[in-house]
C-alpha cells in the first residue's frame, strides 16, 4: 500500500480529510468543532502529519492577537495524483 494512502487511512486523519473534502477551508477551531470526539492536542498532531505528507496545505494565515491562525485545505493536486 502507498505510504500516503496508509497515512490517510488512520481514523482521525481520515475524519480530518473528510471534513475538508469539497474545497473547504477551515481553521483548527472550526475542524475541532466538527470533530468533537478528537482532543485538540491529537488534532494538532494529526494535522501536522498531514501537512508534512503534503495532503493538506495552509491556504491563509491570519494575525490574531499576537499569534498566527492558519487556515487549512486539502492539497487537491496531491490527493488527485494518488487516485490516478
Amino acid at each position: 500500500m502507498d505510504s500516503k494512502a496508509k497515512l490517510i487511512l488512520h481514523p482521525v486523519r481520515m475524519k480530518i480529510v473528510q471534513t475538508l473534502i469539497g474545497s473547504k477551508e477551515y481553521t483548527v477551531q472550526q475542524i475541532a468543532a466538527r470533530l468533537t470526539d478528537v482532543p485538540q492536542a491529537t488534532l494538532y498532531r494529526h494535522l501536522n502529519k498531514l501537512l508534512e505528507a503534503e495532503v493538506l496545505k495552509v491556504v491563509k494565515e491570519n494575525q490574531i492577537r499576537g499569534t498566527v491562525e492558519k487556515i487549512y485545505a486539502l492539497n487537491e493536486h496531491e490527493v488527485s495524483n494518488k487516485e490516478s
